[in-house]
């Protein structure tokens, strides 16, 4: 009778690690900063991290306020990934205090965040608690935030300021890209070249 029982366990087995083989990647937290908690030292890095990790994993990126982020032009593709600032360093398991800035300045005519999303899968993106800040882009459109394709974009605890385009200074979005805005601030000089 035990010898019965024997080849369904071990079926049982091979049937559970073929499951989990194939299970999708479960959501990350990477942490951007100056310390030793942190797992990257560049917004980029921890973004391309996120996207390894699979699509549609939902991860969160926390970025410190003990970094420095300047001449950045952050690409998120096809990831739904949030991007969470206030964090004073990588230890904070909140975010307190003022939002972390983000700079585009001197990123060589890019928006300081671009977020596409070309697949048929619509995927959310979020930017949260973050300064994003001089994106000069004035041959395209999106100097602080460039949205285009299949996705929502979730902005909440964001200040937009001194970001320069030929159209959409501060957020530019097109294609099927619904903004939801919570709590943004369309800080001073902010500037488009035509509508």
């Amino acid at each position: 009778m035990s010898s019965c029982k024997r080849p369904r366990t071990i079926s049982r087995a091979w049937a559970l690690l073929a499951l989990l083989a194939t299970a999708p990647a479960w959501a990350a937290t990477f942490k951007v900063g100056s310390d030793a908690s942190c797992t990257h030292g560049s917004i980029q890095a921890a973004v391309d991290a996120a996207m390894a990790n699979g699509a549609d994993t939902f991860d969160v990126i926390r970025i410190a306020r003990n970094g420095a982020y300047v001449g950045q032009a952050i690409v998120i593709i096809g990831q739904a990934v949030t991007l969470r600032g206030g964090y004073p360093d990588c230890a904070a398991a909140i975010p307190s205090g003022d939002p972390t800035l983000i700079d585009g300045n001197g990123n060589g005519g890019m928006p300081v965040v671009t977020v596409a999303n070309p697949s048929t899968t619509r995927r959310t993106a979020g930017l949260l608690n973050l300064t994003i800040t001089r994106g000069t882009r004035l041959a395209g459109d999106g100097g602080g935030v460039h949205a285009s394709g299949n996705m929502v974009l979730n902005i909440q605890g964001v200040i937009l300021s001194e970001n320069r385009a030929a159209r959409g200074g501060a957020i530019y979005a097109i294609g099927d890209t619904p903004t939801q805005t919570l709590a943004l601030s369309i800080g001073a000089d902010n500037t488009a070249q035509r509508n």
